[in-house]
């Protein structure tokens, strides 16, 4: 994995003020940051350059859902990406959904530093 400084992150957010605030905050911290709006989009992004982490939006405004395009990315790299999902929604309700899919949850709304800890974790997770 990439240095922490040079952590290329994968970002895949509908919401087009979200996807800008959230590529703001992760560059102002140092990541590279790839901001998709869709899952083709995401996958595109992700053959040009191979993120150290994805991070996406639970609900999307298209067919699949945020883990789903997770999945989708993990499959097309082979192998196994670490990510982050983030939710507005119960975050118990999503778990409950996604049992068995190695990803972990952040709650909406949350501020950088949040943000931050969390990537933190999940880089650091077994």
């Amino acid at each position: 994995m990439n240095s922490l400084a040079k952590l290329r992150v994968l970002l895949l957010e509908d919401d087009i003020s979200l996807r800008a605030c959230l590529h703001e905050q992760l560059s102002d911290a140092g990541y590279q940051c790839d901001a998709a709006v869709s899952v083709a989009d995401a996958l595109e992004l992700a053959r040009a350059h191979e993120p150290d982490l994805i991070i996406s939006d639970y609900h999307l405004g298209e067919p699949s859902t945020g883990d789903e395009a997770i999945a989708a990315v993990r499959e097309m790299l082979g192998k196994e990406v670490p990510a982050l999902l983030v939710t507005g929604a119960d975050v118990q309700v999503v778990a409950n959904e996604m049992i068995g899919n190695r990803v972990h949850l952040l709650q909406k709304p949350f501020v950088a530093s949040t943000l931050i800890a969390e990537i933190t974790a999940v880089l650091q997770a077994p």
